[in-house]
């Protein structure tokens, strides 16, 4: 089975060599290394798919060369959603055991089915979700669609005064731009933009691979919250995925099933909305193998105090 995520994908090899990191390819399986204090570094495979567990293990009997030149501490693996065997957990590689770590990416999601029609998929969302798209119609909100990777200062306005409400994280304003004069050159990647009188009240970025579109960033002014423009836009994107063939929109990051009380649930709430029979898709756990140990447990000291302080 080919690997279909668009984090293994050679467009996303060049958005990452654009970022400035390194990338390696073993049999077409996508490693990124970011750096790490006194010349070190990580390797990471994000989604990558293995047909079985021998697979595995020549991938990393590969990777360690790699590892070994570059001056790897680790090697960070997220596996794809279809594996067929459990990677962590008892699987001993080598002389490697395998670490669970926190996901980079959304460990769980909500994909949209857009084999319907237009029509259908409205009548299939909640009913305040679909309010809520009339309403900020009746607000007058526009959507504008870019890829100039100037509009970027438009979403990384919104996203600050995002980030400094929700106590969100987000990527520095280069990576965007990046992404989008990268990924935007074939319309891989757009950024739709809601505006209210010609003012941005919210803007998301969405990427289009293969038969799935993928609501990757959003951001949103406050100020603007009751004219319920994030909801204009995920309908604007799910309509130009339909327009390009697109099977599936990927919602991209959700709070895991039966967790009321999770940080997400808000956000968990907004997405569901658009999709409420769709389940909650979970995907298996990263997982992290020691190429260095006396470093790699250096490493693990320092994360944990980190994330204490």
């Amino acid at each position: 089975m080919p690997n279909n995520s668009f984090l293994q994908s050679r467009n996303w090899s060049d958005f990452q060599n654009s970022c400035g990191r390194k990338t390696f390819n073993i049999e077409n399986k996508l490693i990124i290394e970011y750096p790490l204090p006194l010349g070190l570094c990580y390797l990471y495979s994000p989604r990558p798919y293995f047909d079985d567990a021998k697979t595995l293990k020549n991938f990393l009997h590969e990777a360690q060369k790699i590892a070994k030149h570059e001056n790897a501490v680790f090697i960070r693996l997220e596996p794809d959603i279809n594996e067929n065997f459990n990677i962590g957990n008892s699987l001993e590689i080598g002389n490697w055991k395998l670490e669970i770590s926190p996901s980079v990416q959304p460990q769980n999601t909500i994909i949209l089915n857009l084999n319907h029609t237009e029509e259908t998929i409205l009548e299939k969302m909640h009913p305040k979700t679909r309010y809520n798209i009339n309403l900020a119609k009746r607000h007058g909100i526009t959507i504008k669609k870019s890829t100039d990777p100037k509009d970027v200062n438009i979403f990384y306005d919104l996203a600050l005064k995002t980030g400094e409400r929700d106590n969100f994280s987000y990527h520095g304003r280069s990576y965007y731009e990046k992404m989008l004069e990268i990924l935007g050159k074939n319309k891989m990647v757009e950024l739709f933009i809601a505006c209210y009188q010609d003012t941005p009240t919210a803007a998301i970025i969405v990427l289009f691979y293969k038969d799935t579109a993928v609501y990757l960033h959003g951001a949103s002014d406050h100020k603007f919250r009751n004219l319920m423009s994030p909801y204009l836009l995920q309908w604007e994107a799910i309509k130009e995925a339909k327009k390009r063939g697109i099977k599936s929109y990927d919602l991209w990051g959700v709070a895991p099933a039966n967790s009321e009380n999770h940080s997400w649930s808000g956000i968990t709430r907004f997405k569901k909305g658009f999709a409420p029979d769709a389940p909650i898709i979970h995907y298996p756990d990263c997982i992290e193998i020691p190429t260095r140990p006396t470093f790699y447990s250096i490493y693990k000291l320092y994360k944990s105090a980190k994330n204490k302080s």
